[in-house]
């Protein structure tokens, strides 16, 4: 019998692994052009603006398309899904490695981020359904470990191939590690019949509900202020900071390790349910950072610092984002899910248009004051949501 049970374990483990790996690699595809948007520019003979165009379409595909095609989990089970989707997202690195031309480009991460919510909710709901209710939050960090490692590797390795090589080598490489990631849904992942899908959930209650409404747009502010200034992070460094393109390499690992300790604190704390102080801190945390990337840019050592403190609030707010998310669906989690990666996503490319907007015609050294004053407003609707959780049950759990 306890051969059996550790026969079981292993399988989920592995299951997890594979997950995460996965994770590890969609994300890396969404914002690897973050650490080489200069050098894409450039190669591409077009404005460091109209290159984030890149990551704003990705995101607003995950947006509008995202919450749509996740729905359509009601034609397959979802391992036939899950692999459809991961096989159309690596299909799409695919194209812009053999028509490296604007235009395509901008068609094929739109049609990526739309598969995104996708293979990001599937990602999540088979973590928690496949673990015990005791053991939920360890599996949702198991398979966030893709997005640290994302950020932590996978970006900086991403500018430092860019950088030193070419950009399409890095896609090449995406989609060799995507197919890998195949392999191992289709060797891993349980099938799940349509009837138990979310597809065949009455969602309607839960967007009755305005606390989640509520939820959601605290979810795109905080998106909307983080990306402000993220999205052209390499470019903030490159020329405010002046570091040189080899030393942001390694300061994008610097700011992914500062992610793994994000990681680790914030799921110490929901852990023991203590999420709204979690969500307090994090947002005020952001407020400050942003507000001290104004003052600590043009000093490189006060830059590495404010990068340090940066890093691990920037990965806090993926993982408190999906966890909010998780405690107040309840029985709409995957939905719930889907949809509130969209809103990220979409407030990913409102701060990734802002950021263009502010350092094409100003400079690219006062995103800083637009990212704060959405993070500002992101705190502010915090505060109200805390009052406006006491008259909704049984939601207003989430904050004992």
């Amino acid at each position: 019998m306890r051969k059996q049970q550790n026969v079981k374990e292993s399988d989920n483990l592995a299951l997890l692994n594979i997950l995460a790996f996965l994770s590890f690699v969609v994300v890396t595809t969404e914002f690897s052009m973050v650490g080489f948007l200069p050098e894409i520019s450039l190669q591409l003979g077009i404005s460091v603006a109209d290159a984030g165009w890149f990551v704003t379409w990705f995101a607003l595909g995950a947006a509008l398309v995202g919450p749509y095609l996740t729905l359509m989990v009601k034609v397959f089970d979802t391992k036939h899904y899950f692999m459809f989707t991961t096989s159309a997202f690596i299909l799409a690195n695919v194209v812009i490695i053999l028509l490296p031309r604007y235009e395509v480009i901008v068609v094929a991460r739109f049609i990526q981020g739309g598969f995104l919510p996708v293979i990001l909710s599937i990602i999540a709901m088979t973590a928690v359904d496949t673990s015990g209710d005791n053991r939920q939050h360890w599996a949702i960090s198991r398979v966030n470990l893709g997005l640290v490692f994302a950020t932590v590797l996978g970006i900086p390795l991403s500018a430092f191939i860019a950088v030193e090589y070419h950009w399409q080598l890095t896609f090449w490489l995406l989609s060799i590690l995507g197919l890998f990631a195949l392999v191992g849904i289709v060797l891993y992942v349980p099938a799940v019949p349509p009837k138990k899908n979310i597809a065949n959930e009455n969602n309607r209650p839960l967007l009755l509900q305005p606390l989640f409404l509520l939820h959601l747009l605290l979810s795109m502010l905080l998106f909307t202020a983080m990306f402000t200034v993220y999205t052209y992070i390499s470019s903030f460094l490159l020329t405010v900071t002046t570091f040189s393109n080899t030393a942001i390499g390694w300061l994008l690992i610097v700011f992914g390790g500062a992610g793994v300790l994000g990681n680790w604190l914030v799921g110490r704390f929901t852990f023991k349910q203590n999420l709204q102080p979690t969500i307090y801190l994090t947002l005020l945390f952001c407020t400050v950072i942003l507000l001290l990337t104004l003052i600590g840019s043009y000093w490189k050592i006060l830059a590495i610092i404010i990068l340090v403190f940066w890093g691990a609030v920037h990965m806090a707010a993926f993982v408190i984002t999906q966890v909010r998310i998780i405690q107040i669906a309840k029985e709409h989690k995957a939905f719930a899910l889907s949809l509130n990666m969209a809103i990220c996503n979409l407030g990913i490319s409102i701060g990734a248009m802002a950021g263009g907007w502010v350092s094409s015609h100003y400079a690219v050294d006062n995103i800083g004051f637009v990212a704060a004053g959405f993070a500002t407003f992101t705190v502010l609707t915090a505060i109200f949501m805390q009052k406006t959780m006491k008259k909704y049950q049984p939601y207003s759990s989430i904050i004992k």
